[in-house]
């Protein structure tokens, strides 16, 4: 310890060197690192005259004047050096960094990727055998400040995040401070000029929003308006249509008595009969827009049943066949049947409304295609294709809707056969495409699911068993006995095929179903019994025409004469003759085969004398009145006969099928051409007279047909005595 200059007590300690001022009574920490020696004092200290003090050491001593010492201690560091990613901002070439020398600068600006640097400092009058420390502090805005000693002369940080920061450097011990004031800017995406393009996009962003959304409710609401509208129109449309029922009715039969009666001047009988064939096309427009109401008012019950696709394609087909000398329609189907469960109505509706279409759309001689395919393990697929007039692609969708209607196709139709279509095909869960070019024709598929079925002739619903051959009669065996029913079974089943049922209730299940040429029925059996079942075959004008023998035990003539007044057609007792009985079986059959060919080749004789029973004859008297208004016109379809008739066209086609031995097509045409034969027989009308009085559509055709069924041509027939 000595006594310095300005009365300063300045102490040699083993933690350095301090310079106390008793005035104050404060002392203050000397750093001093010279050579190898360190701030370890001893005791000895001296002064000499000049003031300059000696302080010894363990490995040396210092010598200093307190004057000097005292005053570099209260300079203030020099900035020296700013270097980005190890280059000094004087020789950087990407950009100018600081205008002035950084020594002269109070702050400077970096970019958001120049935020890894260093920042040198020094004493001006640093001694050279001397180290001072330092203290520094990069204090980020609004952050304490955190001090840091050092004797290092520069400061780098790596990653320095965007903000403005202060640095400050000193002298230990001393007030004396350097500062620079350093800017790391932010990305271009997060400067304040981004923010505020952010909230201008936000903003905008509410406003589309809020603008999209009030335009979305006002269309939702004017479509809500529009749909309500629109149902209000369709209830007058449907209101105008139960109107306009009566008024046609009248019409219908004012002119039907006129065709009738003679007061009419025959010259007018072809305009009479243009004004009937009009009011039956406004009767079925009138009748579509009914069945559109009722599928859209109704919820429809599903007849789900097994259905052979293949069979049932070509059965429509043949109906269609009518108008054969118009268009040609082709079938492509797989070679083996194609079963599905599916509601058979609903899908003969669909079929029937696709074909019709293509033939209303279509030229004179065009080809139709229909096809039947699996486009995948689960779908199965009917397709329609048409070489006709085709549909815009920006209404192909427009089509399915109530009411719509093409532009291409003003002039027919009413806009609701595709909308029953596209009913019917979601109610079976299916789907409808269309594919159409304008002059090119269209594609109407409608898919359904699909689960591959191998049906025998086997049905547990039915309790049945069924010997299937395609081209033989059919006979259901009905009895309780399951060995009676084997034993008549092998009777029959090479000439026949064999329907098996133990009760009278699963045998009128199966009668519906297959239609079967003859019924051999036991009397007395559980549930239902022979009369009762018979009775109710009798009253069901589907199987009415069927054929009915009775086998029974019971035995005397009031057993006899109870089963055929119950309307069977034989009647044998058990046990009984196996050989009688085949040649029973096989004179009905025959008999009404003999019946049939006598029918079609008997020019005068009458539609119900194929009828075997009261319920039969009161169907054909209807059906042969029908034929005789509606013969004469060409575009006749088996559709308008089975409506007039008041039965499905399913029904329809299997019971004209079963009395005549024909197709409704073909019955209708045999029976335009006894008329034909009776016109050349009893009038002078010429050929092309009669082929269009009788509702074919070209005398070409009408010859044609006439030379293959009496074989020989009209003009040959009219010689002929």
């Amino acid at each position: 310890m000595i006594l310095g200059v300005n009365k300063m007590l300045w102490l040699g300690t083993n933690k350095g060197l301090y310079a106390y001022d008793p005035v104050s009574n404060k002392a203050e920490n000397i750093d001093l690192v010279v050579g190898v020696r360190n701030n370890l004092f001893t005791r000895g200290a001296s002064k000499d005259a000049n003031g300059f003090l000696y302080f010894g050491t363990r490995n040396g001593f210092y010598r200093f004047h307190p004057n000097k010492l005292l005053a570099k201690e209260k300079t203030q560091p020099l900035f020296t050096d700013l270097k980005i990613d190890g280059v000094s901002y004087r020789e950087s070439k990407k950009r100018k960094l600081l205008d002035n020398d950084i020594s002269s600068t109070s702050e400077i600006e970096l970019n958001y990727n120049e935020n890894t640097f260093s920042i040198e400092y020094k004493n001006l009058n640093y001694d050279t055998e001397d180290v001072a420390f330092y203290e520094t502090s990069m204090t980020k805005s609004g952050e304490n400040e955190n001090w840091i000693l050092t004797y290092d002369t520069s400061r780098s940080w790596d990653n320095l995040s965007e903000g403005t920061y202060t640095f400050k450097v000193r002298n230990r011990n001393t007030s004396k401070i350097s500062e620079l004031k350093v800017v790391i800017s932010p990305p271009w995406w997060r400067n304040e000029l981004a923010y505020g393009i952010y909230v201008i996009f936000f903003i905008l962003g509410i406003y589309f929003l809020v603008n999209i959304t009030t335009q979305k409710a006002v269309k939702e609401q004017k479509k809500a308006q529009e749909e309500k509208f629109d149902k209000l129109r369709f209830k007058f449309f449907l209101n105008i249509a139960h109107e306009i029922r009566t008024p046609l009715t009248l019409i219908k039969g004012g002119v039907e008595r006129l065709k009738e009666g003679n007061a009419v001047n025959k010259e007018y009988t072809k305009e009479l009969g243009r004004i009937y064939a009009n009011t039956e096309r406004l009767s079925r427009l009138v009748n579509e827009v009914l069945d559109l109401k009722k599928i859209e008012r109704t919820a429809i019950a599903l007849n789900l049943k097994p259905l052979n696709l293949k069979w049932f394609l070509e059965s429509i087909i043949e109906i269609f066949n009518i108008r054969e000398n118009q268009v040609n329609i082709l079938l492509k189907t797989p070679k083996e049947p194609v079963w599905i469960t599916t509601d058979k109505q609903l899908l003969e509706s669909i079929v029937y409304n696709l074909i019709s279409n293509a033939i209303k759309y279509s030229n004179k001689d065009a080809e139709i295609v229909i096809s039947l395919f699996t486009p995948n393990d689960d779908q199965i697929s009917i397709q329609v294709k048409d070489n006709g007039i085709g549909i815009k692609k920006e209404e192909q969708q427009l089509v399915f809707e109530r009411l719509y209607q093409s532009s291409e196709h003003l002039k027919t139709g009413t806009g609701l056969g595709l909308a029953i279509v596209k009913q019917y095909v979601k109610l079976l869960k299916g789907t409808i495409d269309l594919e159409s070019e304008l002059n090119k024709g269209s594609v109407f598929t409608v898919t359904f699911p699909y689960k591959k079925q191998h049906l025998e002739l086997s049905n547990t619903e039915d309790q049945t068993t069924i010997s299937r051959k395609k081209t033989s009669p059919t006979l259901l065996i009905v009895d309780d006995e399951a060995e009676l029913r084997t034993f008549i079974k092998e009777i029959f089943e090479q000439e026949y095929t064999i329907l098996e049922a133990e009760n009278g209730e699963e045998g009128l299940k199966l009668a519906k179903k297959h239609l079967p040429s003859l019924i051999i029925s036991d009397m007395m059996m559980p549930v239902m019994n022979g009369i009762e079942f018979c009775n109710k075959i009798r009253q069901d004008i589907s199987i009415s025409h069927i054929p009915i023998i009775f086998l029974t035990a019971k035995t005397g003539d009031e057993a006899e004469i109870e089963g055929l007044s119950s309307g069977a057609d034989a009647f044998f007792n058990k046990p009984f003759n196996q050989n009688v009985l085949k040649s029973q079986v096989h004179a009905l059959i025959e008999n009404r085969k003999k019946l049939i060919k006598k029918y079609d080749y008997s020019i005068n004789e009458k539609v119900s004398v194929l009828a075997s029973n009261t319920v039969d004859k009161d169907f054909l008297e209807r059906f042969e009145i029908i034929l005789e208004k509606k013969h004469e016109h060409s575009d006749l379809s088996i559709e308008e006969l089975a409506s007039e008739m008041a039965v499905s066209v399913s029904s329809f086609y299997g019971k004209i099928k079963s009395i005549t031995g024909s197709s409704p097509v073909e019955f209708v045409r045999t029976y335009r051409l006894k008329k034909a034969a009776q016109l050349l027989k009893t009038t002078t009308l010429n050929v092309t007279e009669i082929s269009e009085k009788c509702g074919f559509g070209t005398q070409k055709y009408f010859s044609n047909s006439f030379k293959k069924h009496f074989g020989i041509t009209p003009l040959e027939y009219r010689k002929n005595d």
